[in-house]
């Protein structure tokens, strides 16, 4: 993911956001940090934290995510335009696609 988003860098339209979820580890955060430092990734982090009430994730909840790695791409008014779940194929293949969809979904509907 970090080609897409230096791929889209500068770009005022695209935004990104990497949401860390269903983890089970004790440390989730910490685990999360290192995996992108440890890659060597440039990427914001968010943290999706299983609510001890209800024993849900709150982002996979309201975007009912069925698998992981899922990808979403909305557009400018806020409508998901694609989703995409799970991967397959190499990083130039997945940086492909989902640039394809970003720039549909930057055009208005008809």
């Amino acid at each position: 993911m970090q080609k897409l988003v230096n791929k889209f860098k500068g770009d005022d339209q695209v935004k990104f956001l990497f949401i860390h979820t269903w983890e089970r580890s004790a440390t989730p955060q910490k685990d999360a940090i290192e995996y992108l430092t440890g890659n060597k990734f440039n990427l914001d982090l968010y943290m999706d934290a299983k609510d001890p009430n209800t024993r849900s994730n709150p982002a996979v909840s309201a975007f009912k995510v069925m698998g992981i790695p899922a990808k979403f791409v909305i557009d400018g008014d806020g409508n998901t335009r694609f989703k995409l779940t799970g991967f397959s194929g190499g990083d130039d293949a997945a940086v492909a696609e989902v640039s394809a969809m970003i720039n549909l979904a930057k055009r208005p509907k008809i």
